[in-house]
């Protein structure tokens, strides 16, 4: 008989940051675990058709707005992002979820962050917490690492603080955010203030489970509560979207070339005008996904433009792929064996386009790239075989199934050790 434990997780971000936590959830409730998701309103039909509960924490315009917003892909973005998407939920959620935990008790919370009402819940409450990571971005600490690769980490360290200073503004963040907006909220909760160091200080001491490889990294050595376990590489089939694909691809001689601008980009017909160029002068017909196809109004002959298709489908049919940076796209890109161009915004982009670059699968395009210039890359990519053979190369090392069934044995360890510690504390206490 299986034991029926309590889990929560909690995401707050965009589309394919839902999918990866869908699958851990629908690992655990494989072995016993009651998983209930926690985020924005957006996700809820995704969620629910998986058959698992749901509970809102922000409203479906409060995604709409901050996602759609230019200035949120900006080099000051992150703080703004932060302050209007992140911000509002702390209180929403420590409170349903503390709701929730009085009348089912949590036995273990998943977040994305450290930095949530949910870890602030798990804080006071004792209650076992697993800050999961989709990509290098997210921990700091593989970032600082690498440093040790570069010829001269201490100007680039300088470099990096001074870039951080003049365009994130990350400085401000503890004098204009945490003194006094976040540890007044800390106060009313009853939890102790907290500084910016102390927020980087926790990344580094929590328990992380980074659904991502170890040879993604370059690091050698990494803390050890740090898990690495893989891309998970998940997109929901739909069969329909299949069939429109492969009736689409009957007609088309050469691979096609596919884009793939992200789920919440603000400027999506500017791109599918340069997408469009730029097939024409490569002779290649794309398929435009997106899911702002209300935008996408100049539609030349030489383009699809797709609600969706699941990118696992799409992606092993195509000659290269052009795409935003987001892990997960990325990560589908190598499975598939296909070169990629990544054309990043912000976040974890960048950083992802970099890897991919120096792993020899692909190119970085500014993100203000014309259509000449978008098209001189696609047909680099196209005329230089290396990129193909580095691809399919590297394919066989993503294993979805494996990646997902260790981050699950991951957190099942880590819960099963915090409980035992917890059981010998208690015990010590009665002596």
């Amino acid at each position: 008989m299986k034991v029926r434990r309590i889990l929560a997780i909690y995401m707050m971000g965009s589309y394919g940051d839902i999918h990866p936590f869908i699958v851990l959830g629908k690992e655990l409730h494989r072995i016993g675990w009651q998983p209930t998701f926690f985020s924005n309103e957006t996700f809820r039909d995704i969620v629910e058709a998986e058959g698992f509960s749901f509970v809102s924490i922000t409203d479906k315009d409060l995604y709409e707005k901050t996602y759609k917003s230019p200035n949120v892909w900006t080099n000051k973005g992150l703080l703004a992002h932060t302050c209007r998407y992140h911000f509002p939920a702390l209180l929403p959620t420590f409170n349903k979820l503390n709701s929730f935990h009085k009348k089912n008790p949590i036995d273990l919370i998943i977040g994305t962050n450290i930095f949530s009402g949910a870890s602030w819940l798990a804080e006071k409450l004792k209650i076992p917490y697993v800050r999961v990571s989709l990509n290098p971005f997210s921990d700091k600490d593989v970032l600082v690492s690498e440093l040790s690769w570069l010829k001269n980490p201490k100007k680039f360290i300088v470099k990096s603080v001074w870039f951080i200073a003049k365009h994130i503004s990350i400085f401000k963040f503890d004098r204009k955010m945490i003194k006094p907006i976040i540890n007044p909220i800390r106060k009313e909760l009853g939890l102790s203030k907290i500084s910016f160091k102390e927020i980087i200080t926790k990344i580094t001491e929590t328990s992380s489970l980074a659904m991502y490889p170890r040879w993604y990294i370059s690091p050698k050595e990494t803390r050890s509560n740090i898990k690495f376990t893989g891309f998970p590489c998940t997109d929901p089939i739909d069969n329909n979207a299949r069939t429109t694909l492969d009736n689409i691809l009957k007609q088309v001689t050469e691979k096609p070339i596919a884009f793939a601008p992200g789920s919440a980009v603000y400027d999506v017909e500017d791109y599918l005008l340069k997408a469009q160029y730029a097939c024409e002068q490569v002779k290649r017909t794309g398929i435009f996904v997106t899911r702002s196809m209300s935008e996408c109004k100049r539609i030349s002959p030489n383009m699809i433009v797709m609600n969706y298709v699941d990118f696992s489908y799409l992606f092993s049919k195509c000659e290269l792929v052009c795409h935003h940076g987001g892990i997960g796209t990325t990560a589908q890109c190598i499975k598939a064996g296909v070169p990629q161009i990544i054309r990043p915004l912000a976040y974890d982009q960048p950083d992802n386009g970099r890897r991919i670059k120096n792993l020899g699968l692909g190119e970085v395009v500014n993100k203000n790239c014309n259509q000449f210039e978008l098209s001189l890359i696609i047909k680099k990519i196209i005329d230089t075989r290396s990129y193909n053979l580095a691809a399919k190369a590297l394919a066989g090392n993503v294993s979805p199934n494996a990646a997902a069934t260790e981050s699950v044995r991951a957190i099942n360890e880590f819960y099963l050790s915090e409980k035992y510690i917890k059981s010998i504390s208690i015990s010590r206490e009665l002596e």
